[in-house]
């Protein structure tokens, strides 16, 4: 039952319950007073009629009907003895009739009290009549009884009279009142239904809207205290949001993995850097992590924070791009249930952790070399220098050659270690490859003859010049062309530039052995050997190549290498052609 019919029904109940009662004791009143208000006129008319009784020269019926004409009452008029004078309700013939009085009891009171007054029925005109009778004393004759008399039917009627004008009112006080209470409950209810229609649109996540309830009223303060709560659930939610929006830029901004399962060890959060890790879409959400996740070690390493509260172990992620990751798993708060488990990417981490070992494998193996060399030339030495002093000559020459060896070795080390700590000032500006080349070339010609290496330049002056440092140019191109020749003799080292959407490319190839294509990838490594079983230089350090590779990318440039076994090897140089913002160095333009 809706608010209004309640609330209607609720004041027609009231309304009807006082009503009813009010009109019962208004009727009974009513009658009591009418009643009252009758004997109280009759009593003033016998009053009157006394004092007119006392005034006549004759009391008969004649004076009785001229008493009731004049009062519009019945009047009769008895003697002491009982004897019916006169009476205004009956003719001669009746009068002469009619039975003694004198047992009446008003008349029987007023002859004992001077007043008396009965309600009765009429033995003489069979009719109820409401009678008051008043003694008259008559100087110097026998007193006599004037009574009045009004049917009681007419007095009755005066009080329904009454009684209807009351019930009249009643049904316009009803009429009245459900017309207030229908009012009252419509309004109500519009207000009612406003805040339910305002409440259920802020339950929807409608927090804009607002009852705009006014006054002091109950219902006014329950719309007011609505708003509130919208305006304070408003800010609470935009501080939420922007938590939220703030956590999950957090989360998908990390470069680690980010893993939350629940209490019943469902995937609940996951961010970019896990997806990518583990290859694996965001639609995994809310299923089981054995079913989400493709890798046997992740359920257990779960499985042993929630039961030591932590875990600590490095994985290994298959895949199109493998990764080593350290997986750092803990248990929630008892409350909330489930794990959270961070995933660190270390796979570059290991790669240099192995570089460095080979680095220092190799620099160890390159050293041990020229050093076994000249602590063994040194202890001959010792010997040969007092009986076979030309023999000592030789063992002078071993031990300067791999002196040199080493000064080398310490010399490009060190001079990559300046390059990749930006130590390194190039003077950069514009130069023709040829003009670089042609002098490098020049320098190594001798040293290919003797290895059975021709070399070619291939690089016209017109060719558009690129941007570099000369003298990194220069030991960029010597040790490519150097590299050739110790590495391909009786083959073909070309030095040549190519335009290429106008700028100029440049190429060292040569007609050698070439390089397999799984080792491709590491011969810019420092002291990596294609073939260890060919023969080395002894001036060599292994580090060429690495250097090159430094200087070209600290020019801004890129270097790449195409070879195929039995083909020759091609290596591709792309310099700059237009200096960069803020490379340009004082003076040059």
């Amino acid at each position: 039952m809706r608010i209004q019919t309640r609330y209607f029904l609720v004041s027609l109940g009231l309304t009807l319950l006082v009503l009813t009662a009010g009109g019962i004791h208004i009727v009974r009143d009513v009658g009591l007073r009418v009643e009252a208000h009758a004997q109280s006129d009759l009593h003033q008319l016998a009053e009157i009629g006394r004092f007119v009784v006392l005034g006549a020269p004759v009391v008969d019926d004649a004076l009785a009907d001229d008493l009731s004409a004049a009062a519009h009452v019945r009047v009769s008029l008895v003697d002491t003895d009982g004897t019916l004078l006169g009476d205004s309700a009956l003719d001669a013939e009746g009068l002469a009739r009619a039975d003694n009085h004198g047992s009446r009891p008003e008349i029987a009171e007023a002859f004992r009290t001077g007043f008396g007054i009965n309600q009765r029925a009429s033995a003489t005109v069979h009719e109820e009549f409401t009678y008051v009778a008043a003694r008259v004393d008559l100087a110097g004759r026998k007193p006599v009884v004037l009574r009045c008399a009004v049917p009681t039917r007419s007095v009755r009627l005066e009080g329904a009279a009454v009684n209807q004008l009351v019930f009249v009112g009643a049904l316009v006080a009803i009429f009245l009142a459900l017309a207030v209470s229908a009012s009252a409950a419509a309004s109500m209810t519009r207000v009612v239904r406003s805040l339910t229609v305002t409440a259920d649109r802020m339950a929807s996540g409608d927090l804009s809207v607002r009852s705009g309830l006014t006054g002091d009223g109950e219902l006014a303060g329950l719309g007011q205290a609505l708003d509130k709560l919208a305006s304070e659930l408003s800010s609470a939610m935009e501080a939420i949001r922007a938590e939220k929006d703030l956590l999950s830029g957090l989360l998908e901004g990390m470069q680690e993995g980010v893993l939350v399962t629940d209490r019943e060890g469902r995937l609940q959060l996951l961010n970019r850097a896990l997806r990518e890790m583990l290859l694996i879409g965001s639609d995994t959400v809310g299923r089981p992590i054995s079913e989400a996740v493709n890798n046997a070690e992740i359920v257990p390493l779960l499985a042993d924070a929630r039961r030591k509260g932590s875990s600590v172990a490095e994985l290994d992620l298959p895949g199109l791009k493998p990764r080593h990751v350290l997986a750092h798993a803990s248990r929630l708060l008892p409350s909330r249930g489930g794990e959270v488990a961070v995933f660190f990417d270390v796979t570059e981490v290991r790669r240099l952790e192995n570089l460095r070992r080979d680095f220092v494998a190799n620099v160890s193996h390159e050293l041990r070399t020229p050093v076994t060399a000249v602590r063994s030339a040194a202890e001959t030495l010792r010997s040969a220098v007092e009986n076979d002093p030309k023999s000592a000559l030789r063992f002078i020459d071993i031990i300067e050659r791999n002196a040199s060896r080493l000064q080398a070795c310490i010399d490009d080390l060190l001079f990559l270690s300046r390059i990749e700590a930006k130590q390194f000032n190039f003077a950069l500006r514009h130069l023709a490859p040829a003009s670089v080349a042609a002098p490098v070339l020049l320098l190594l010609r001798e040293r290919a003859e003797r290895r059975g290496v021709r070399i070619v330049l291939d690089a016209p002056y017109m060719h558009p010049p690129v941007w570099c440092d000369a003298h990194a140019l220069e030991q960029i191109f010597t040790n490519l062309v150097e590299n050739a020749i110790k590495y391909c003799p009786d083959s073909t080292v070309t030095l040549r530039t190519t335009l290429v959407n106008g700028r100029t490319l440049i190429e060292v190839a040569d007609t050698g052995p070439g390089i397999s294509a799984a080792q491709l990838p590491r011969i810019f490594e420092r002291f990596y050997r294609v073939d260890s079983s060919r023969s080395r230089d002894p001036s060599g350090t292994g580090l060429g190549l690495a250097i090159v590779k430094h200087l070209v990318e600290g020019l801004g440039g890129h270097i790449s290498v195409d070879s195929e076994l039995g083909k020759g090897t091609v290596f591709h140089l792309d310099l700059p052609a237009v200096p960069a913002a803020g490379s340009l160095p004082p003076g040059v333009s």
